[in-house]
């Protein structure tokens, strides 16, 4: 079976398990913040909208924006305890920002 993963940092996210390995372990996180992850995987180095997650992560639901500052900060949490904010950027005023490489592999 192929699966593919986005490496970044010391960080893989498997596409087709979605899951975070960090270091190589497991990582464990909620669906929610995994989905939010995704997207800003795909949207590296590009700052996304508090109302462009709220479309793509959260479907256009109504929920505050401290909903969504509490699931950033879980996912910065989930990808590094040490330098939570160093990967992932508030840009104050426009929304947050993966400053990351990703790699693609692909195993098999």
């Amino acid at each position: 079976m192929n699966q593919s993963r986005l490496k970044f940092a010391n960080c893989e996210f498997c596409l087709d398990k979605h899951q975070l390995l960090v270091d190589g372990r497991l990582r464990k996180a909620e669906p929610l913040v995994l989905d939010l992850l995704l997207y800003l995987l795909r949207n590296a180095g590009r700052t996304v909208s508090k109302k462009e997650l709220l479309q793509a992560v959260w479907y256009g639901q109504s929920v505050s924006s401290d909903v969504i500052s509490r699931t950033m900060m879980k996912l910065r949490r989930a990808i590094d305890a040490n330098a939570p904010n160093e990967l992932i950027w508030t840009i104050h005023g426009s929304g947050y920002r993966l400053a990351a490489d990703i790699d693609i592999a692909a195993t098999g």
